[in-house]
């Protein structure tokens, strides 16, 4: 089995045969002043109004710096690692957390902003060994972490702190202030939904867990705890069910027949995730039990599939692309700024959404 694999993907913008001298040429200058302008060193060196048509060429014809150029003249690479931990196919393409849907919304960004990426899959500790020398080794400006376990990332992390390298880890609670990270509340976001379900009368709700990963699945159904609890309600664990299908539809499908099995019948549903939520939805549509009338119903996730149940589902709301966005922004800043060590937790709410599954 290959532990580590180091994948490099050079990503820049197809300008469709647009150059340096194309742009000099619209600009009216030369390719000199155009390269002191790309690499922000025109002050006191270009006019102002030639500076001007420069930006005015960049911008329409959508011209964007080939990184290794653009290295080479400011004496960086330009490039930055994506370090996933597993192979991608061991994370969930769509339903709760869309992992291949941020990686491609980060790499479309870093993109943009004209860096180059290296992408770092691990799957063994050996294999983790590796990546932190090649981390250290191959020059890049930073890395972003993604699909990272909690006690895993840590042990990285402690190692390119002391080298104070430019990172953050997207999505993953590590409660260290001494780290960079980006994380949700999930435990919060279950608790609300659980709450409103409670609020419409449900003493009884079941609890359907979609995730293989215990990371995911552990902070949501404290929420769910700490809901019924905070209304005097007992945990009652039978109304927690799980499968082990892979597939996540199924999972729901066989999930919501158990917890529909029980005696009283819950009123109400909670899926942690969407697509677990679909087969739920299936099943009912099975049986005939009418959505909200018969059983109220809540998923989470994000909107992909939720728009597209009948009727709508209701859902807990999650911020993919805006962690992508900030996740990025963060290790350019971080970047510019190679002697700021400062540590940075950003924190993203969720929100729940009420649709058609849900009073």
């Amino acid at each position: 089995m290959q532990c580590y694999n180091l994948v490099k993907t050079f990503l820049v913008i197809n300008q469709m045969a647009i150059t340096i001298r194309d742009i000099a040429k619209c600009a009216q200058t030369s390719v000199s002043a155009v390269s002191l302008v790309l690499n922000e060193k025109w002050e006191k060196k270009v006019p102002k109004d030639t500076v001007a048509r420069v930006k005015q060429a960049i911008k329409k014809y959508h011209y964007v710096q080939n990184p290794v150029g653009r290295g080479l003249a400011l004496k960086k690479k330009f490039r930055i690692s994506l370090g996933i931990y597993g192979s991608l196919m061991e994370h969930p393409l769509i339903g709760a957390f869309s992992f291949h849907e941020l990686l491609s919304y980060v790499a479309s960004i870093i993109s943009q902003s004209g860096y180059a990426i290296d992408i770092i899959q691990v799957n063994t500790h050996h294999g983790i060994k590796k990546m932190c020398d090649e981390i250290i080794s191959n020059g890049n400006d930073g890395i972003i972490f993604l699909g990272w376990d909690q006690k895993v990332i840590k042990n990285i992390l402690h190692k390119i702190e002391r080298i104070s390298f430019p990172y953050i880890v997207v999505d993953c609670n590590l409660n260290d202030k001494s780290l960079s990270y980006t994380y949700t509340d999930m435990s919060a976001s279950t608790e609300i939904a659980i709450t409103h379900l409670i609020k419409n009368g449900h003493k009884r709700i079941g609890f359907i867990r979609a995730e293989l990963s215990k990371s995911r699945f552990l902070p949501k159904l404290k929420g769910y705890k700490m809901a019924i609890k905070k209304c005097g309600i007992r945990f009652n664990d039978r109304l927690v069910a799980d499968n082990s299908n892979p597939n996540p539809i199924l999972s729901g499908y066989n999930a919501c027949q158990k917890v529909l099995s029980l005696r009283p019948k819950p009123g109400a549903v909670f899926c942690s995730d969407n697509l677990a939520a679909l087969g739920v939805l299936m099943f009912l549509k099975e049986k005939k039990i009418k959505v909200p009338d018969d059983l109220e119903l809540i998923g989470y996730g994000d909107l992909t599939f939720a728009n597209l149940a009948i009727p709508p589902l209701s859902y807990v709301c999650r911020s993919i692309m805006e962690q992508g966005k900030k996740s990025v922004q963060f290790i350019l800043k971080r970047m510019e700024k190679k002697r700021d060590n400062s540590s940075q937790q950003i924190r993203f709410d969720e929100e729940l959404v009420i649709q058609g599954t849900c009073r």
